[in-house]
């Protein structure tokens, strides 16, 4: 039996609010990525699939991915309490509440992506968050050398703006999804979607229960 979210509708006048304080641990910056292929969309389109095998990802594709798909390019102020951003994705409000942690290698804790600097940024204490999801990964296909996505929402964004929040902050998640997923073809990289949300393997970053997971997603390069 199908059930029905509730439709949002927007806050008059909005309830502001104080974004997640993330840990920071020591910072990796990534390089400029520039697009030197023309992509034929249509045969993309046409060959674009989940693949299940998985060599390491290269880091200039994963600066690529992570540029395609997540960065912030502009940003404004506004009066809920932190600003809104404008990527290369939509999002709800231009809020964009999904973070993006990244697993680079099977034995690596979690880094954060860092739209606005594009780097990443170590979580610290997170190595046994990390490898917990990567064995709950393997359970579902076995991810070999490949990098683990998880994605991660922050409700309480979307809810300064939104009644019932939740259906936007899941549509905001699965635009990303799709955007890893055409940038892979693209990039000539194996992605698999899982079906796991992830929130075991997040949600303890933040002690007052702020995060909860939305996916996670498995990238790596094409074996030969």
């Amino acid at each position: 039996m199908a059930v029905e979210l509730p439709e949002p509708k927007p806050k008059i006048p909005v309830e502001p609010y104080k974004p997640f304080s993330w840990p920071g641990g020591p910072t990796f910056s990534l390089g400029q990525f520039a697009i030197k292929e023309t992509v034929d969309l249509h045969q993309l389109v046409l060959e674009r699939q989940s693949r299940r095998t998985f060599s390491p990802l290269p880091l200039e594709k994963l600066e690529g991915l992570l540029s395609i798909c997540c960065r912030t390019y502009s940003w404004s102020t506004s009066d809920l309490g932190f600003e809104q951003q404008f990527r290369g994705v939509p999002s709800a409000g231009a809020i964009h509440p999904i973070h993006v942690l990244v697993q680079r290698y099977r034995h690596s804790g979690w880094e954060r992506y860092d739209p606005i600097n594009h780097s990443l940024v170590e979580i610290p204490g997170s190595h046994d968050l990390a490898s917990a999801a990567r064995v709950a990964a393997d359970a579902i296909v076995a991810s070999g050398d490949a990098t683990l996505i998880a994605l991660v929402a922050e409700p309480g964004k979307t809810a300064a703006k939104y009644y019932f929040p939740e259906s936007l902050i899941w549509r905001d998640a699965g635009i990303i999804i799709g955007a890893l997923a055409w940038s892979a073809e693209a990039l000539s990289l194996n992605i698999c979607p899982l079906g796991a949300t992830g929130t075991s393997f997040v949600s303890l970053i933040s002690r007052e229960k702020t995060l909860i997971g939305v996916g996670l997603v498995l990238i790596g390069g094409r074996p030969e």
